[in-house]
């Protein structure tokens, strides 16, 4: 019933311009979690001005709900229309590609930072918190290779 959840924006080079992290009460399950973390992700860009967006996600419901109408009746499907509506109002172009977990490491170390917050509360970095930032070198450095 309680999780944290945690988003990355990175620019076009793999380098970290915002994260952000909650400790989130009352989830109904990780599909709601990560829907949570997608939408604050999102809004993010939104504020930044970006306009080019690929949203990577190591859930493939969340793939499906963001790119299908099949879960318009489904529990989280407030907050995928909500999602949706915001992808056509910010960007451009974006898309929403599923990511194995074990390439989605620095999302998941700030989703355990918002773990630790206190419940409810949004933190947000510009940048990488504290401590986080050999995670995104390791990641830049295999995404080029």
């Amino acid at each position: 019933m309680t999780a944290g959840w945690g988003f990355v924006t990175r620019d076009d080079s793999g380098i970290a311009i915002k994260a952000g992290a909650e400790n989130c009460a009352h989830l109904m399950d990780a599909l709601h979690a990560e829907m949570l973390a997608i939408l604050a992700g999102v809004r993010a860009a939104g504020d930044l001005g970006i306009s080019k967006v690929v949203v990577e996600t190591d859930s493939m419901l969340a793939q499906l709900a963001l790119t299908t109408s099949t879960f318009s009746l489904a529990p989280v499907g407030g907050i995928v229309y909500e999602i949706k509506y915001l992808m056509n109002l910010f960007f451009n172009s974006l898309q929403v590609v599923f990511c194995p977990r074990d390439c989605n490491r620095v999302a998941h170390a700030v989703a355990a930072l918002g773990c630790k917050c206190p419940p409810d509360t949004v933190v947000s970095w510009d940048g990488m918190p504290p401590g986080l930032e050999d995670l995104v070198t390791s990641d830049i450095t295999e995404s080029s290779v």
